[in-house]
């Protein structure tokens, strides 16, 4: 299969920062890759590189000739005035007649749920145009579709709708989100940007959940690295710190090796050198099991009613999701609870000295002409945690700032660097309840991993809104589901709301680059003995990559870096081939089921 594209030894700074270095990969036609990496690692640098919208320091760049790119940024800008119609209609490349322009425009406004073309584009929610700039994306008939965190924003229909599109495309695309819903159903490779692995870039063949294996793999192996460096070092030193005189060719040479292994534990040891995040949520020692009680709660605005008749007790110890479409009053919702917004009708009672913090996704509480320093500590040049007082630079250590960041204003930091200041002085303040709109946005995986290990430790209750199912379904006990209609309910499994919503509202758009679903047709003689032998076939496969595995864990193995690439190569071939048999498993059965 051809490349759309393929890049040697691309490197990028931005301004005195690596972003990253000697990365070698392709896209290939019907690929379906999600780009992972830590806030600064250059994914979005990435996207705009193969866009056209940057270029890089040095390295080589190809493509396929006349290749058509669409690129959804994170931001999205229309124009002065615009109305839907006019947005889609503005990105139709190829030369059209006026009628087949507008019937272009139906169809893909139709696609992403737009039934209205006069709409102005200002009257939309931020989840509307993020679907419209999408649509915007489709029109163009990509060959590539490059979208950077295109699930910010969007509610939960709108996440299905964006992974039912994507896993039906026939074009490939690149997408950036740290949505693990998304990129366990959709995904089809990884590529995770990170100094730590050989080339700067892993890469795995399947879905979040694969990818987690290896990567683990690979820190384990790191780990062995850099104990087996750590030994050979001692020795090398004491024995160059005994004075030997280097009179022979042997001597000289093992002095040569003994700088070679410092320089590579020093190396290794850079790769590794920020500090893991580690997350601690502080609850008060109250005893009450009661915490809020609401009554009859109703709120409207205007003649739109959001929701009326809530009845809801919070207890300690219970974490409450709050899910909905966009506009269902969540946020409200949450502001009445915190005391910031009152009820129209309704009552809330408190239990005495309650201890509420409350996390605005709009993040009001941070002035943007603040210095780090002063975001996180209000009082001099410490804070105290626990009750242990920490300089304010240890303090930023720990949420992986520099020293030299700390006199920088909180309007220059990147809105993952922003959302990390909310959680370190989240963490100062001792809570009953925690209050949390979108506590996720903007944050990479590994600190949204370290903030959902910290909530499962945290013993007060806690009632969140997040458009990251994951996120919720890993710390909810139950859910308060907001109706359009100011209807609500009671729900114990993000599923249960998601199979609900599709037996009631099931998906019919068209859209040309997606692919029709062939009709089923019964197992051939040639099928059923491929059927047969496939389970075997998976066995073998899966008992492999069982022995790939233990060779990465294999200490010894650990200090032969040209011998771990060939294992890693050959773990990401065998998981490929394991895909390709699950799906086709998966085809066969779907024929079986329709003989049934």
């Amino acid at each position: 299969m051809s490349d759309l594209i393929s890049c040697q030894n691309l490197s990028k700074n931005f301004s005195s920062k690596r972003l990253f270095s000697n990365l070698t990969l392709s896209i290939k036609q019907n690929d379906k890759i999600v780009v992972l990496g830590k806030n600064g690692s250059g994914k979005s640098t990435l996207l705009k590189i193969f866009a056209d919208l940057e270029t890089g320091d040095t390295g080589q760049i190809a493509k396929k000739k006349n290749i058509r790119i669409a690129y959804i940024s994170q931001s999205d800008s229309f124009l002065e005035g615009d109305s839907v119609e006019s947005a889609l209609a503005r990105k139709i490349d190829l030369p059209q007649q006026p009628n087949q322009s507008i019937d272009i425009v139906r169809k893909i406004a139709n696609t992403a749920g737009f039934s209205d073309l006069s709409q102005p584009v200002k009257m939309l929610s931020g989840g509307w145009k993020k679907r419209l700039a999408i649509a915007q994306g489709l029109i163009q008939e990509p060959d590539l579709f490059l979208l950077d965190e295109p699930t910010n924003h969007l509610d939960f229909s709108g996440l299905l709708w964006l992974e039912s599109l994507l896993g039906r495309s026939t074009c490939a695309w690149v997408v950036i989100t740290h949505d693990r819903y998304f990129l366990n159903r959709v995904a089809k490779t990884i590529w995770s940007l990170n100094p730590v692995y050989p080339g700067g870039i892993l890469k795995v063949e399947g879905n979040y959940d694969q990818f987690k294996k290896v990567h683990q793999g690979h820190i384990v192996s790191l780990a062995n690295r850099e104990q087996t460096l750590k030994t050979q070092v001692k020795r090398e030193s004491a024995w160059l710190h005994a004075g030997v005189k280097a009179r022979t060719t042997k001597s000289r040479h093992r002095m040569e090796e003994a700088k070679n292994l410092i320089e590579e534990l020093s190396k290794l040891q850079d790769k590794q050198k920020l500090t893991p995040l580690n997350l601690n949520l502080t609850a008060t020692e109250k005893r009450s099991k009661n915490l809020v009680m609401l009554k009859g709660i109703e709120k409207s605005y205007s003649t739109n009613a959001l929701f009326s008749g809530i009845d809801l007790v919070i207890q300690k110890g219970s974490f409450v999701g709050i899910i909905g479409e966009n506009g269902s009053g969540k946020s409200t919702f949450l502001k009445i609870v915190a005391g910031k917004m009152k009820p129209d009708r309704g009552s809330i009672t408190y239990s005495d000295q309650l201890k509420v913090v409350y996390f605005d996704q709009e993040r009001k509480e941070l002035n943007q002409q603040w210095t780090l320093a002063r975001a996180l500590s209000e009082t001099g040049d410490s804070v105290v945690f626990q009750g242990r007082s920490i300089h304010i630079a240890s303090w930023a250590k720990k949420f992986q700032f520099q020293y030299d960041q700390l006199e920088s204003k909180i309007e220059s930091l990147s809105g993952g660097e922003k959302a990390r200041v909310l959680i370190a002085r989240l963490m100062l303040k001792e809570a009953d309840l925690l209050l949390l709109d979108e506590p996720t946005n903007d944050l990479d995986l590994e600190t949204i991993e370290a903030l959902e290990d910290s909530l499962k430790h945290f013993s007060g209750a806690a009632i969140i809104i997040s458009h990251d199912r994951y996120f919720l379904e890993l710390l909810c006990d139950y859910y308060l589901k907001l109706g359009q209609d100011s209807s609500h309910d009671i729900i114990f499994d993000y599923a249960e709301w998601e199979k609900s919503r599709s037996q009631s509202k099931k998906i019919s758009q068209k859209y040309p680059a997606i692919k029709k679903e062939k009709k089923k047709k019964k197992l051939s003689y040639l099928e059923q003995r491929e059927y047969d032998s496939m389970e075997n076939s998976i066995r073998i496969i899966e008992q492999k990559m069982d022995r790939c595995k233990e060779k990465l864990s294999d200490p010894v193995l650990s200090t032969e870096s040209s011998k771990l690439e060939v294992i890693y190569q050959e773990f990401g071939d065998l998981q490929n081939e394991a895909d390709k048999l699950y799906q086709r498993w998966a085809e066969l059965e779907d024929k079986i089921d329709i003989e049934k």
